[in-house]
């Protein structure tokens, strides 16, 4: 089907996309969140929880990469978790430059009961879907997203899109779009690292 005014087309498709975007992120996960933190988490704070948890970062550089803010930013971030006994921070012994954040108890907890309520709640809104047309939109939005980041600027090309993060366990960019993944490389590090390297001085809480 020929279109008269494919621009249109395009601008009424991507205000579907960024107001979809913009509901599963602003109402969606905030609802999630504050549920599963008793109010005491933002949105943002536990974006970096969630990282902590599914990445083992080794360094504040690591947070600044993922959330794309200043090391000066990542490092306010992580002590606002450390203060509130969410994610434990220790010192490498062989370089007190590089850390190990990890989350604790209290902050696995939460991650948990996130993710129960994500199971419990989300099913019930996406059953008035078909699986098939939900795989159907769902491939058309990987496939447009990998086409848009090839053609980006380099610099776009390399800022980390957390795809491999919160909903799913690949990395779209690394897998279709043949793109460096920051963390994918934070995993295959981490698991090379010889145990020797990993003596650690705890500075959090558990």
């Amino acid at each position: 089907m020929r279109v008269k005014n494919p621009s249109a087309l395009i601008d009424e498709f991507l205000g579907s996309t960024h107001i979809f975007a913009q509901v599963v992120e602003n109402i969606v996960q905030e609802n999630l969140v504050k549920q599963a933190s008793d109010g005491t988490l933002t949105y943002s704070q536990f974006k970096l929880l969630k990282l902590v948890t599914m990445s083992d970062l080794i360094s504040i550089g690591d947070v600044a990469a993922f959330l794309s803010i200043s090391n000066a930013a990542a490092s306010k971030a992580v002590d606002r978790l450390v203060r509130k006994r969410l994610i434990q921070r220790a010192e490498f012994a062989k370089d007190r430059r590089a850390v190990q954040l990890s989350p604790t108890e209290a902050g696995a907890r939460i991650i948990g009961t996130y993710e129960e309520l994500k199971a419990r709640h989300l099913p019930k809104i996406f059953s008035a879907v078909q699986a098939s047309k939900l795989k159907g939109v769902s491939q058309l939005l990987d496939g447009l997203s990998v086409r848009l980041v090839e053609r980006a600027p380099e610099r776009a090309r390399t800022t980390c899109l957390q795809c491999g993060i919160f909903y799913r366990r690949s990395c779209l960019m690394r897998l279709q779009a043949n793109r460096s993944c920051f963390y994918h490389d934070r995993r295959t590090r981490k698991s090379t690292t010889p145990r020797h390297e990993k003596t650690l001085t705890a500075s959090g809480h558990r």
